[in-house]
């Protein structure tokens, strides 16, 4: 009967269907182009007679390698997204869309125009500061994700058609009322729990490690004191900051832009505006009686109960207003009072606080402005430049010194550093160059090679290895201090055992745990009325055992955890009294019709998917990926 708390959810299929409709919003996130030209099958999927290219699959990888990077907040390369799963995720996804259109063909399931511009107009995305659709917020949208309207829309539409699959079935959903009264006691189950924390770490010993047994630990645990291979190498490092005083921008230039441009360096008329609104036009009439400047925000409580928030739009400019408002709040003059003036949202009373004129820089400022802008686009076209001029050098068989002298660049030089961008006194290489692909790729080519050139953020990375330091294992004397520490934890959590175990037969034998709690420095701790959400002081890992366990001394457990060893008594298991009507039992059997309606989706789409027949076709999907199998990009 409960088999559906360990499945639902576990099926790619179910995910498919209900994470679809997030999945669209975010896929078309900061497309990047993907360049490449290889030539593969047409088929890297198939369900039933619809099938996806590997450049699809290509493409919708590289947009949600982007999504990605702006998540993590920097550069993740396409070698190091497939090593992440991200390939495997993307067609997993392709595969859900493919059956989901599929079962929506099939069932005959559509959503009309009018649902979409609905599901549209009440998203929170496009929503004003007044909960009211913004086209400008829509169509902004719209140009980020590089999408047309007809494209969104196509999604939207078959998307909200399979939602009507999903509601269907989940209406019929079947909740046991006898097993929402048992998830409901299970939910709600109270405890008193008496606890002794033996931490490892307080024991004191009273013995030194010899001579010898460090001798012996340091053999046994010889694989633990290796330093790493080290590598030692020069880097030239490439970013458009770099290229700012290698571009020249002429004053024609400049002309030809400022008459275009100067507009956008002026900045429009604000207003600082408050506002009551309304249901009825007799209602804001009655609020303008008496009604001033000095106690409008007075009045807006008084008459609405708004809050100040509600009431202070702070400053704004037009196009932030509805757009009846506009005229009214902008022909104003300072503390006038406007209104009524009736809106789609009913009818509004408007204060206009304060006026901040619009202002334009002066041309001085706007040209030097342009001019920053025009040589920042050129930088770009620079960098390319250099690149070219770095990649014939190398080709040439010249080193990086070489390019760094012809080219006028920075030779950076890193020392013995590791794989993971460790140097050998611990601190880490500097952020600019702590590039995970290249340090990957310095470990993989021969003393006096370069790497290829490698994309880091905005700019670029190329290194040529100098040295070589082979792992070897440290000297006894340099491990010294770790190997005592080793020795003393161990002997501490041998004490740690053979104290739990005397405490837990004396507990069993009906000697309390506080009572025991002052021969020895440990924890004591008195937890009542927890449930499984709250366990108070009691380490969060204990949950299980504490929660499975029967009262009374004789029952204590020895519970593994964390910060050491739990001895745990369970001293009063309650129940919570069954009200049916409850809104916390109603919401019980919600839940669990829900997660019942969740898995008869998923079996019921899986079903589908098996009559339609599934085919991956896994060779032309490593072919298509093998082009970031490499470390250049």
């Amino acid at each position: 009967m409960m088999i559906f708390f360990n499945k639902v959810g576990n099926s790619w299929v179910a995910k498919g269907i209900f994470t679809a409709l997030a999945l669209s919003m975010v896929a078309f996130w900061g497309i990047g182009g993907l360049s490449n030209t290889t030539r593969y099958s047409d088929e890297a999927v198939r369900v039933g007679d619809k099938t996806i290219s590997p450049n699809q699959i290509l493409q919708t990888f590289e947009q949600e390698r982007q999504k990605l990077n702006g998540l993590a907040g920097g550069y993740i390369s396409p070698k190091k997204a497939v090593e992440m799963g991200l390939a495997d995720r993307v067609v997993e996804q392709q595969i859900n869309a493919l059956i989901n259109e599929q079962v929506k063909e099939l069932l005959g399931l559509i959503a009309s125009n009018a649902a979409v511009q609905k599901y549209v107009e009440k998203n929170p995305a496009f929503a004003d500061a007044l909960g009211q659709f913004d086209k400008n917020l829509f169509y902004a949208y719209l140009r980020q994700m590089k999408m047309s309207e007809s494209e969104l829309a196509e999604k939207l539409q078959n998307e909200l058609a399979m939602q009507h699959l999903v509601y269907a079935v989940k209406s019929i959903a079947y909740t046991p009322e006898k097993s929402a009264k048992i998830l409901y006691k299970y939910q709600n189950e109270k405890r008193d729990v008496s606890a002794l924390l033996i931490e490892s770490d307080k024991i004191q010993l009273k013995e030194k490690p010899t001579e010898e047994e460090l001798k012996e630990y340091f053999e046994a645990y010889s694989d633990q004191f290796i330093s790493p291979e080290y590598r030692t190498f020069n880097v030239v490092r490439l970013t458009p900051e770099m290229m700012l005083d290698r571009v020249q921008v002429s004053d024609e230039e400049i002309n030809a832009v400022y008459d275009e441009q100067k507009n956008q360096y002026m900045t429009p008329e604000k207003r600082a505006v408050s506002q009551m609104r309304f249901e009825t036009e007799e209602a804001a009439r009655s609020a303008l009686q008496g009604l001033t400047a000095e106690n409008f925000a007075r009045t807006a409580v008084d008459k609405l109960g708004q809050t100040s928030e509600q009431t202070d739009f702070g400053y704004i400019v037009r196009e932030e207003l509805l757009e009846e408002l506009v005229e009214p709040v902008f022909t104003a003059s300072r503390n006038q009072i406007i209104g009524p003036v009736q809106s789609p949202l009913g009818w509004h009373v408007l204060l206009v606080r304060d006026i901040q004129a619009a202002k334009t820089l002066p041309e001085k400022e706007i040209r030097a402005k342009i001019k920053t802008s025009l040589a920042q686009e050129k930088t770009y076209d620079t960098m390319y430049e250099t690149v070219k001029q770095i990649e014939d050098i190398l080709g040439a068989g010249d080193s990086l010194e070489r390019v760094s002298q012809q080219l006028n660049l920075p030779l950076l030089t890193v020392e013995r550093v590791d794989v993971s961008g460790t140097l050998a006194d611990g601190q880490k290489v500097s952020e600019d160059l702590n590039n995970q692909e290249m340090l990957q790729s310095i470990f993989t080519i021969q003393k006096g090679d370069t790497t290829p050139l490698i994309e880091n953020g905005t700019g670029y990375l190329v290194a040529q290895l100098t040295e070589v330091i082979p792992v070897s294992q440290k000297e006894f004397n340099t491990v010294r201090p770790e190997l005592v520490r080793l020795w003393t934890q161990e002997k501490q959590k041998e004490q740690q055992n053979q104290i739990a175990e005397q405490i837990l037969e004396r507990t069993q034998k009906g000697s309390s745990l506080s009572a025991q709690g002052v021969f020895g420095n440990f924890k004591i701790i008195q937890a009542k009325n927890i449930d499984r959400n709250n366990l108070q002081d009691l380490p969060a890992e204990a949950t299980d055992d504490v929660f499975m366990q029967k009262t009374g001394e004789k029952n204590a457990a020895m519970i593994p955890v964390t910060e050491g060893i739990l001895i745990a008594v369970t001293d009063r298991v309650t129940y919570p009294e069954l009200n049916q009507d409850s809104a916390e039992y109603q919401q019980v059997k919600a839940s669990l019709k829900d997660s019942i309606g969740n898995e008869l989706v998923s079996d019921i789409v899986s079903s589908y998917a098996d009559t339609f027949g599934v085919s991956v076709n896994e060779g032309e999907i490593k072919k298509a990926f093998s082009v970031y199998s490499s470390e250049a990009e």
